[in-house]
């Protein structure tokens, strides 16, 4: 009597993957589960029960087996052996990568296990194999070509059409997405918070506080963040200071998605595994100009550079030697390269940086060392002189009158607007309690609190709207103006012959922008702070005040740097 083997049953895992890509282009999970179930049945295997089966829907095939969250799973399960084989609609649903595609066939195998493909059935057989493994290589060259061509499309988008994609929009801007319907693509436009973008860089700019003054200010002044927070941290204010958006120039292939160096104690499953940024070389920059999206004019976003440059090397941490004119402040008429002290037998003096600018190649400069002790003491002594003369100081202030009004107006209009969105922002809010109120979803407890609360920020804010209407009714024209000059003369001949050095250094950061120094001219370019928040009084005419050469700004006084150029020629050396 023959013995009739009994054939082992087949019960088969359904795996299936869609990326986001593919999701884009009409492609669905669902179709694929569809057809395998169908070749399963074809096959008389049996399913194994699992109702949402393994799915990494939105995951790229590039991903190892152990960044995908589905198939890992699969894996893990293997090992318990509830099942002998796994069925897949193809070879690139399993894996885009030759690598990653054997080494799922090898951990599958040491369990034990069968792998069956709908569209790329091959026996177990060298030959078989060697077919399968060709079909990982076309999937894999395939997935290349797709990224090759959707990157060109971008490049192309940017280059001829000028269309800039693939950003969040920095603060002060919306992106206003593609409609279809209207034939209209995705765009930026400038939203409310481009106020405030135009303020911060007027005081940075213009009046020269530090990127910690404006984080307080607009704390104090309860602006709000782009994340609706009501702090501000001093790498956000940086940020926007530095961002190019601001003068209409916004740069595309700028950065360069990496993998993340961070290592992670518990197992997360990221579709974007890329989560780190590093910088491309410049010349791969690409760049779009939209004029009709500038908030900054130039002079005042370099301005702004040159500040914030400024407060890094004359930072006290910075400091590695006391020269009165390190920094950067002290440079070469030639070829703009900065001085830096140095020792010289030990005597301390000024040597320029042209040497170290083009190293390796040799200096292009024959700009000579210039001692300390000859320099500081004739540039501090010829500001003395220039600062004590109210003449002078009158003279160029007449020269810059109109700039000194516009910034006036045009600071109060900025700081106005933004009072009057925070109030348009409290009626709106107290709009709703009522008609909540009203419909009867909110009961009279729930609606008095913030009631009582949105009328005490109200009548804040129209105080500060009072305040800042008297503030701005005092003219920056007149007697006023010629009183903090001679007030300003007078301190300065009384004070500045008796400073210590820290505080020389100081007034020169607020005084000076460069000194220029060509071997035998040194030529001084600075600034005239200006009191524009209303006349100050000495200690000789009554209450003593907050200082005119204090930098940045107070409660009560705000420093206008106005600049002068060469107010000093030193010709002897």
């Amino acid at each position: 009597m023959d013995v009739v083997e009994k054939k082992e049953t087949v019960t088969a895992a359904i795996y299936s993957r869609v990326s986001s890509d593919e999701q884009r282009i009409g492609q669905n999970i669902k179709s694929q589960i569809y057809e395998v179930e169908k070749f399963c049945k074809d096959q008389g295997f049996q399913i194994f029960d699992r109702s949402d089966r393994f799915k990494d829907d939105g995951w790229s095939g590039g991903f190892d087996v152990n960044e995908r969250p589905a198939i890992y799973e699969l894996l893990e399960v293997a090992k318990e052996k509830k099942f002998n084989a796994v069925a897949c609609y193809s070879v690139d649903r399993l894996a885009r990568d030759v690598g990653i595609f054997k080494g799922a066939m090898k951990q599958l195998a040491a369990y034990g296990i069968k792998i069956y493909f709908v569209k790329n059935q091959a026996d177990d057989t060298p030959s078989g194999r060697l077919t399968l493994n060709v079909h990982a290589s076309f999937a894999e060259y395939e997935h290349d070509v797709i990224l090759e061509r959707l990157q060109r499309g971008r490049m192309f988008k940017v280059r001829v059409n000028k269309q800039f994609i693939g950003a969040i929009p920095s603060y002060g801007y919306n992106y206003i997405h593609r409609d279809k319907s209207k034939g209209e693509g995705g765009h930026y436009e400038i939203n409310e918070e481009a106020t405030v973008v135009k303020m911060v860089f007027r005081w940075v700019g213009l009046e020269g506080i530090s990127a910690r003054d404006v984080v307080r200010e607009l704390t104090r002044m309860g602006i709000p963040t782009r994340k609706r927070l009501p702090k501000w941290s001093k790498s956000s204010v940086l940020r926007m200071l530095k961002n190019e958006n601001y003068i209409g120039r916004f740069w595309y292939n700028k950065r360069k998605c990496v993998p993340s160096s961070r290592s992670r104690a518990v197992r997360q499953f990221r579709q974007n595994k890329n989560t780190g940024r590093v910088i491309r070389p410049r010349e791969e920059w690409l760049l779009v100009e939209y004029p009709d999206l500038r908030l900054v004019d130039d002079t005042v976003f370099a301005s702004v550079q040159e500040r914030l440059k400024n407060n890094r090397v004359y930072s006290p941490r910075n400091a590695k030697a006391k020269y009165l004119l390190s920094g950067g402040m002290l440079r070469c008429e030639k070829c703009s390269s900065s001085y830096y002290g140095t020792s010289t037998h030990g005597l301390p003096f000024y040597k320029d940086g042209n040497k170290a600018k083009q190293f390796p190649l040799p200096k292009t400069c024959d700009s000579p060392s210039i001692s300390a002790k000859k320099i500081e003491p004739l540039i501090w002594d010829t500001l003395v002189e220039v600062f004590s003369s109210p003449k002078f100081l009158i003279g160029q202030l007449e020269k810059n009158r109109g700039l000194l009004d516009d910034r006036g107006d045009a600071e109060f209009k900025a700081k106005l607007e933004i009072l009057n969105n925070r109030l348009q922002s409290i009626d709106a809010e107290e709009k709703r309690l009522i008609l909540g109120f009203q419909k009867g979803i909110l009961g009279e407890e729930s609606v008095k609190e913030p009631m009582d609360r949105l009328s005490q920020d109200r009548a804040a804010i129209l105080k500060e709207v009072e305040g800042l209407r008297a503030e701005n009714a005092r003219s920056l024209s007149g007697p006023g103006i010629e009183k903090d000059v001679k007030t300003l003369s007078r301190r300065i001949a009384a004070v500045m012959k008796t400073l210590d050095f820290d505080a020389k250094k100081q007034i020169l950061q607020l005084l000076v922008k460069e000194i220029l120094f060509n071997g035998k001219r040194i030529r001084v370019r600075g600034y005239i702070p200006i009191n524009t928040g209303g006349a100050a009084t000495d200690a000789n005419e009554g209450k003593e005040r907050k200082p005119l050469l204090d930098k940045g700004k107070t409660k009560n006084h705000k420093i206008t740097n106005i600049m002068v150029e060469d107010y000093a020629l030193l010709l002897r050396r």
